[in-house]
């Protein structure tokens, strides 16, 4: 008699229902994250967040950088997709990031960001805590800018930087492509960002090397600790609190994949 495989349930909080690939995206619900607010308090408002439409935030125009302390930061603790443990610094692995806007807002939401950050904590208040992140500015709804954050001691400020892709060409429906690519020296030390147009097809000029943490001349780089888990956040930082620069109905979807390697390949392939 032929036997009949019945599949396992498919957990439709996470997983895309795009076509199934060895490495599925799976899509970033921010009330399946980990949430951590600063002592003041929540600084974004999840207006609405379902499997079948978009992750809909208001959060007021703010002048704050820091994940964790000063905004509020939405966390994914990382496995690895062959063994299924926490994924660990010290591990050869790339992840990918897709942001898809919806909508910037019903506000001009100026000089406010959507950034993807990979840490060591959720807390990113010690000197053993440390970040690296990049994403997307809006610096006056003409410009593209790419921002990025790092710091290897978190007790003090990171570092903020921006780099403009475009001097036009800015919409509030865009898509952003971040790949971050982890070497045996525990740290990001290739990562890039790509501007895409709502259709999901690249703008010109859209791509960035942000360089990851191997900063080049008068920076040191940081490692992340050998055993520490990989941690994926959301956050929404910002450089102008006028009340017009609020993010107001910003919404998105947000979608991770991750590739993990053998270290060796030597030993891995065995010839």
């Amino acid at each position: 008699m032929r036997r009949t495989r019945t599949p396992g349930p498919v957990d439709t909080g996470h997983l895309a229902t795009s076509v199934p690939t060895n490495t599925p995206w799976r899509r970033m619900f921010l009330g399946n994250a980990t949430a951590v607010h600063p002592g003041g308090g929540a600084t974004v408002t999840i207006n609405s967040e379902s499997a079948g439409g978009w992750t809909d935030i208001t959060q007021a125009a703010i002048n704050k950088k820091k994940p964790s302390t000063e905004c509020s930061a939405y966390f994914y603790a990382l496995t690895n997709p062959d063994t299924g443990a926490p994924l660990q610094w010290a591990e050869q692995f790339t992840i990918y990031v897709h942001l898809v806007v919806n909508q910037w807002g019903s506000t001009n939401g100026y000089r406010q960001n959507i950034m993807a950050i990979f840490c060591n904590s959720t807390a990113l208040s010690t000197s053993d805590h440390k970040l690296f992140g990049e994403g997307i500015n809006n610096l006056n709804g003409t410009r593209i800018k790419t921002t990025r954050i790092y710091s290897g001691d978190s007790s003090g400020a990171p570092t903020f930087t921006s780099s403009q892709l475009a001097s036009s060409g800015w919409t509030t429906a865009f898509r952003a492509q971040i790949t971050a690519e982890n070497s045996l020296d525990r740290g990001l030390k290739f990562c890039t960002i790509e501007y895409r147009d709502s259709d999901n097809t690249v703008d010109q000029g859209g791509f960035d090397d942000l360089e990851g943490v191997d900063y080049g001349s008068g920076v040191t780089a940081y490692q992340f600790g050998a055993s520490d888990v990989v941690y994926l956040g959301l956050y929404w930082p910002g450089t102008n609190s006028s009340g017009a620069n609020a993010l107001t109905n910003f919404q998105f979807k947000a979608y991770y994949a991750i590739v993990a390697l053998a270290a060796d390949p030597v030993a891995a392939v065995g010839v």
